[in-house]
């Protein structure tokens, strides 16, 4: 993939790797309702609401660098034990979720974007990670989801991770509040499991939990779509194996 280009809308960049894969017969797209994250569930149960419990907390998250969904789990376990927490941890619902699956030769822009459409505000469309192949097995993109603000510091520290995973070519998106990665070759399964299982390694740099719900779904997938005050991911960076960038 040659043409891709600082600034590109994630619907954009998906359209293009995909195409320009002639390997890839069809890939899967997911639709699912907006829901709030396993750190805002805990953050708002209403155990928490005591104020010298707050206070105590909160001295805890300036002092670490830790995800606060880590310190909070911490939290719960040390002062009500797992039972506290183990229904928001192990929340994986897939009510409401949608695939999609599209034929490479008919993916457009503008056909997913009009899917965008009508889901309305209410749910987001996001790209899965599994792909369809020519001779009828089953192969992945590979996906990362980051968990780090924007900064060109950050920035070159993702880079350096998915070099350092063996990623010889990939772009990194701007979520809005982290990174989103796509590396431009297609994984079999067996490599992807292996894939996740090094990302797994960056923790918490990359999203442990994250990883974890896609091992549960079979497929990783990443929004493309706006959700709230999150904006439409865009590109941010391109490499590839020579050392080159796409900018």
């Amino acid at each position: 993939m040659t043409n891709v280009s600082v600034g590109m809308p994630a619907v954009d960049f998906v359209v293009g790797l995909v195409r320009s894969k002639k390997e890839i017969e069809s890939i899967d797209f997911v639709s699912y309702p907006v829901a709030p994250s396993f750190e805002v569930r805990l953050s708002k149960n209403d155990e928490l609401h005591r104020e010298s419990e707050i206070e105590s907390l909160l001295a805890v998250i300036r002092k670490s660098k830790a995800p606060l969904w880590a310190i909070l789990a911490s939290y719960y376990l040390q002062t009500r034990g797992v039972e506290g927490l183990a229904r928001e941890a192990l929340l994986h619902d897939n009510t409401g979720a949608t695939t999609w699956t599209i034929p490479r030769r008919e993916l457009s822009v503008e056909g997913l974007e009009e899917i965008v459409d009508d889901l309305g505000s209410a749910y987001a469309l996001s790209a899965s990670s599994k792909v369809t192949l020519s001779d009828g097995s089953i192969g992945h993109l590979p996906m990362i989801d980051f968990r780090c603000e924007p900064s060109d510091d950050n920035l070159r520290a993702v880079t350096d991770v998915a070099r350092a995973i063996g990623e010889r070519s990939g772009a990194f998106l701007n979520s809005g509040n982290s990174y989103h990665y796509y590396g431009l070759n297609v994984l079999g399964e067996r490599d992807w499991v292996a894939f996740l299982g090094k990302c797994l390694l960056f923790a918490p740099l990359v999203d442990v939990r994250y990883i974890g719900h896609r091992l549960i779904d079979g497929h990783c997938r990443l929004r493309l779509s706006r959700i709230g005050a999150k904006p439409v991911p865009t590109v941010v960076e391109v490499f590839f194996a020579d050392g080159g960038s796409g900018e």
